[in-house]
């Protein structure tokens, strides 16, 4: 998921609650064709570790943030995307008017320069959209879609629905981690949200969080979210209006 957090505590629930528990190597961390990496990516590349897995016997569950939560992560830890603005002034401007580029790990290798070639889009925003977008409308293979926000506030329900739809059957006694999920060597960065922190971020207003936007990071929020018809409005990511916005 472009959201690195998301995928670990989902997969870190799951592993946790599944009655077959000593058989979590069928509950992965990440899709095998890479956490990150586009739907596009599928069956077209897998990391080292992963080169010898069936992706097509894969039930992948993407899991999804509202836009206003997951833009502002993204502007202070951006990954492997980049873009013109400043991580420490996110609560000033985020800059989402600005063109992004970002180097996926299935991107091929540019010969001249030996590093992952870059994709281009037009903003975070538009980046976002399109990265789900393209699960979302995908017809290829079975999948579900999970927002981060239901997990944090209803986890059992949510965990116990994904383990009924693989056939799989709840544990007695539902665990709770109150750590973050993203611990090791690349998973995240410094400051994730465990779960009590996690409460008290997702369940700020959203109104708290647009306000932090500038005018014209506003703007660029209004239209382009405005457009959707398709995942961010089948998710019921609900678009703050201000007067005179």
């Amino acid at each position: 998921n472009t959201t690195a957090q998301n995928t670990e505590h989902l997969s870190q629930r799951q592993k946790n609650n599944r009655a077959i528990r000593e058989r979590r190597r069928f509950v992965q961390w990440q899709a095998p064709w890479g956490k990150h990496n586009p739907e596009s990516a599928r069956m077209h590349f897998a990391p080292p570790r992963y080169m010898d897995r069936n992706q097509s016997a894969v039930f992948p569950v993407v899991t999804t943030r509202h836009p206003y939560t997951w833009l502002h992560t993204m502007c202070k830890h951006s990954y492997s995307a980049r873009w013109p603005h400043n991580r420490e002034m996110c609560d000033v401007r985020a800059n989402l008017d600005k063109k992004l580029v970002v180097r996926y790990g299935s991107n091929p290798v540019d010969p001249e320069t030996g590093k992952l070639q870059k994709t281009e889009h037009s903003g975070p925003v538009q980046w976002y959209k399109e990265w789900h977008d393209k699960f979302f409308r995908s017809t290829k293979y079975p999948m579900a879609m999970v927002r981060f926000e239901d997990l944090i506030f209803r986890p059992v329900e949510v965990v116990t629905s994904i383990c009924d739809c693989v056939g799989g059957t709840m544990a007695k006694g539902f665990e709770f981690r109150q750590e973050s999920s993203n611990v090791g060597p690349g998973h995240g960065h410094h400051g994730s949200s465990g779960l009590l922190s996690s409460f008290v971020k997702y369940g700020t207003p959203l109104e708290n969080y647009y306000d932090m936007f500038s005018p014209e990071d506003q703007r660029v929020l209004k239209y382009t979210l405005a457009l959707d018809k398709g995942f961010i409005e089948s998710m019921g990511y609900r678009k703050i209006r201000r007067p005179n916005h």
